[in-house]
């Protein structure tokens, strides 16, 4: 009963906050049109004023919203990581490099604020539901896998697992496009309503390419951690499930390398740019250099952690289901999925232990 009242009364909380957090939202958006329009006094401290409190609120909101580790809906999960991360991008890292790297006017930012704002909007009620809705199927299987498995054919799972494979990368190629393309669709609002110098319309334009490859990893990271728990459903099926192939270990590296000199390029260059024509301060200078400096250092630790990691992981797998071969311990199953050679590796392990089996 008690329990009871308790999911009533965060439902309820929910819904309250979930109105109250839209409403300032599209009040945002209308203010700092408004503000463009007019010519108010629009600077740095009212776009603080406006964004922060977006930010606690969708973070509060996205508390609330969490269904907590155990649960078996993907969807829910994601709806919060990919929501949350939107948020964090586009509300603070995107603000922080155009504070730093442009130059503008009152009108100007009042134009960014709202610019940013309408990506936030386009991300959350258009990408999103979009990504989630792949995983319709995946949630489907995972709840019958729970209350009637044996209604779970080996073509569903099939399904699943290919659904699974190619999940990671197609949504991290889907969100660096798109915040690419928003970035410039930015940088092309402020270049012609706005009024900025195309210097400053490139540079706006280059902060895309240095958010792009952010998102794009930090995406493929989370997905495929979240991911690993439905792995290793598939995995009690046994070995009908055939290795897929989407990046080589060679391509994650291209991947991981392209990604790093994009971000480079698109932080450093603009500064560079306005040191050598002197359109920047000192002050400003070092701060963004060593800001940057700092994001970019984190963003390559913790990505080559998680890459290192799981490859590390796969060889550990590999080298334990060799030493049980070695005892002549014919039960034992490699479960990796990193849609690469390891995964392959793993796939004709699997047979040929099942081959050895039977020959016993």
């Amino acid at each position: 009963m008690t329990h009871q009242l308790n999911g009533k009364i965060k439902k309820v909380a929910i819904g309250i906050f979930l109105v109250s957090f839209f409403a300032f939202w599209i009040w945002g958006i209308w203010f700092s049109y408004l503000s463009f329009l007019i010519e108010y006094d629009f600077d740095w401290v009212d776009f603080i004023f406006l964004f922060l409190p977006l930010l606690f609120s969708a973070f509060f909101l996205f508390y609330l919203i969490w269904p907590g580790e155990e649960s078996p809906s993907l969807r829910q999960k994601f709806l919060v990581v990919y929501s949350s991360l939107t948020a964090v991008i586009i509300w603070f890292v995107g603000p922080i490099q155009t504070f730093i790297m442009l130059n503008l006017n009152y009108a100007q930012i009042a134009l960014v604020a709202f610019s940013y704002l309408l990506e936030g909007l386009f991300f959350g009620m258009v990408v999103v539901y979009f990504v989630l809705k792949q995983l319709d199927k995946v949630d489907k299987f995972l709840a019958d896998y729970h209350s009637k498995i044996k209604s779970i054919s080996k073509a569903r799972v099939e399904e699943v697992s290919e659904i699974i494979s190619a999940y990671p990368l197609k949504v991290s190629v889907i969100g660096f496009f798109v915040v690419l393309g928003g970035y410039l669709i930015g940088a092309a609002i402020l270049f012609w309503p706005g009024g900025v110098s195309y210097r400053d319309a490139i540079k706006d334009a280059m902060i895309g390419l240095a958010i792009a490859p952010i998102l794009f990893l930090s995406v493929y990271v989370i997905t495929y951690r979240y991911l690993r728990g439905v792995s290793e459903v598939l995995y009690t099926f046994g070995d009908v499930l055939k290795p897929r192939r989407v990046l080589s270990i060679g391509q994650k590296m291209m991947c991981l390398g392209g990604s790093f000199f994009l971000l480079t390029t698109a932080m450093f260059v603009p500064l560079f740019w306005d040191c050598l024509s002197e359109t920047i301060s000192d002050q400003k200078l070092i701060g963004g250099l060593i800001a940057m400096s700092v994001g970019f250092a984190l963003i390559i630790y913790f990505s080559i952690k998680v890459f290192v990691a799981d490859l590390q992981s796969a060889l550990i797998k590999i080298e334990k289901g060799l030493e049980i071969l070695q005892s002549e311990e014919w039960d034992y199953r490699l479960n990796i999925k990193t849609g690469d050679e390891l995964e392959d590796i793993a796939y004709d392990y699997n047979k040929a232990v099942e081959e050895l089996k039977k020959r016993r």
